[in-house]
């Protein structure tokens, strides 16, 4: 096993002879080898781009004396992100603010959607040939809208008695907004051949909301196929590409709902007041994405990238590259 772990390692090394280096979702492009992008050697692309420095990456001063292409191998990026997707809501759960009394609600039905819009500055560097990392800090707006009906919550642990059920149908409708910082870090391994490419992405990032007790944690995975356009002799560029991405997070909501919207005649048991918490996960974490980017010229880069079916969501970044 550990011989066929370092093979397949020299052989990424290898593939990713031809890569150069882009922005945010979309971190590298592969050379240009295919007809139509012209005759012009590879080696005299980049020959006006001179790197602040040759390492890194790894062997990078080494690798561009033998002609291999490589990205300039810093970065500074600002990326704007919005999405939205539905959600299916769990554990919820009320606690009266006059008593120790709690209750659970085992069934719910439910059109709960989120959403974040979120604007990040993105430093990275190429650690090697085939392999960006980067880290991320910026600030997030959110909004969750729970719509919630809830046919019949159990009482729970009534002294003397135990549970009790109480039918009764009320609704969560509101809208609970959050805002915040976010941190994090992500990488991305690249790879390609002639004209096309395949990218596949991590990013581990986590919202420290000011108005909910607990972090939002957030895990991506992306991969992506595409094919670079554009001709050796020109500085711009472009590239589209296909792909899928997967989002796992940690999510909850809160608020207060009136007792007497549960059941009237209810609050004497409970209070007034009655706080509520559920947690949430995303009914579909997987959606389908679509992108396109510019190279302006060796140091500027735009990148658009729009997410469908189920998730909705658009990300706009601009990187320098030095």
């Amino acid at each position: 096993m550990r011989k066929i772990g370092i093979v397949l390692f020299l052989a990424l090394i290898i593939s990713a002879t031809g890569i150069y280096g882009q922005s945010g979702g979309f971190s590298g492009m592969p050379e240009k080898t295919y007809r139509w992008f012209g005759h012009q050697s590879a080696a005299h692309l980049h020959q006006n781009a001179n790197p602040i420095s040759q390492h890194p990456p790894f062997c990078g001063k080494k690798r561009r004396n033998n002609g291999m292409i490589l990205p300039l191998p810093f970065g500074t990026g600002i990326t704007f992100t919005a999405f939205e997707q539905p959600y299916i809501s769990s554990n919820l759960r009320m606690y009266s603010t006059k008593n120790n009394l709690t209750a659970r609600a085992d069934t719910v039905y439910q059109n709960t959607k989120s959403g974040e819009v979120s604007v990040t500055i993105r430093p990275d560097f190429w650690l090697f040939p085939f392999l960006n990392v980067y880290g991320l800090f910026g600030y997030t707006e959110g909004r969750t809208t729970p719509n919630m009906s809830v046919p019949s919550v159990i009482i729970e642990n009534v002294p003397g008695i135990g549970d009790i059920k109480i039918d009764t149908t009320f609704e969560l409708t509101d809208k609970i907004y959050y805002n915040g910082p976010v941190y994090g870090f992500g990488a991305t391994v690249s790879t390609g051949y002639k004209g096309f490419f395949l990218l596949l992405s991590y990013e581990y990032s986590v919202t420290n909301p000011t108005s909910l007790e607990d972090n939002l944690i957030y895990q991506r995975f992306s991969a992506k196929a595409g094919i670079l356009l554009g001709r050796n002799g020109k500085k711009a560029k472009g590239a589209f590409w296909l792909g899928t991405l997967f989002m796992k997070d940690s999510h909850h909501f809160a608020g207060e709902v009136d007792v007497k919207d549960i059941l009237p005649g209810f609050e004497i048991i409970f209070g007034d007041k009655a706080t509520y918490m559920a947690d949430v996960r995303a009914t579909y974490p997987w959606n389908f994405i679509f992108g396109g980017s510019l190279m302006v010229n060796d140091h500027n880069f735009v990148v658009l990238e729009l997410g469908f079916f189920r998730r909705q969501q658009i990300s706009l970044s601009y990187t320098f590259r030095f």
